[in-house]
């Protein structure tokens, strides 16, 4: 049986059957694993039960978490589970303050600035950020990425926790996505647009973006 992705649209989430922004990243997922995308958290935390589905993904969450439900992701976290969540630069729509509800259990925190490059940038625009600084288990095939709009993630190490700059800016170092690892895995990222319409078939981040997919799969 294909593994599968747990793609949220519990939280008001950008939803990835949305044709105008990842009909790239929709076709690629669709073809190569199972897609399941939950309308309520009960049903994201039942198909979580199934081992063939390690990936959940909160690109950009607009709705605040209760504590059970954040509970029960430190739980799919125990149970070995690999969690993203992804927002944008200057908590746009307090989508970083709604994911910090969650990271913050894993000494993770999505920063509410955002990342400007002066040289690394693409036309001439100081918020596409461009980057060839990528941890190594992520950059086979990949040389450079476009992060558009992005803020920095900050750090905070918890005992028993494993941490990991998976994505950091060319010219000042601002960590980009972050990565607490225990039994299971916790990603953060400072722009969840780097894989839509616009920017995967930019630069690498096509490659990029399976080798996170393949990453995350591997628990």
């Amino acid at each position: 049986m294909r593994k599968g992705i747990i793609w949220s649209y519990t939280k008001g989430e950008f939803v990835i059957f949305d044709h105008y922004y990842f009909s790239k990243l929709y076709k690629y997922i669709n073809t190569n694993y199972n897609l399941f995308i939950p309308t309520k958290f009960s049903s994201l935390l039942k198909a979580a039960n199934n081992d063939n589905f390690n990936m959940i993904v909160f690109n950009y969450p607009e709705k605040p978490f209760t504590k059970n439900q954040i509970k029960s992701i430190i739980n799919l976290f125990k149970n070995g589970k690999t969690i993203l969540f992804l927002t944008y630069y200057k908590n746009e729509d307090n989508s970083s303050k709604i994911a910090n509800s969650v990271l913050k259990n894993f000494g993770l925190s999505i920063k509410y600035d955002e990342i400007t490059q002066k040289e690394n940038i693409h036309d001439n625009d100081k918020y596409l950020v461009i980057t060839s600084k990528i941890a190594s288990n992520l950059k086979e095939n990949v040389n450079k990425v476009i992060m558009p709009c992005a803020s920095s993630i900050e750090i905070k190490e918890k005992k028993g926790m494993e941490y990991k700059i998976l994505l950091s800016s060319e010219e000042d170092n601002k960590v980009i996505a972050a990565e607490a690892k225990g039994k299971g895995r916790i990603i953060a990222f400072g722009t969840c647009v780097f894989w839509d319409n616009f920017s995967i078939s930019m630069y690498d981040n096509l490659q990029f973006t399976k080798n996170l997919i393949n990453y995350c799969m591997e628990g």
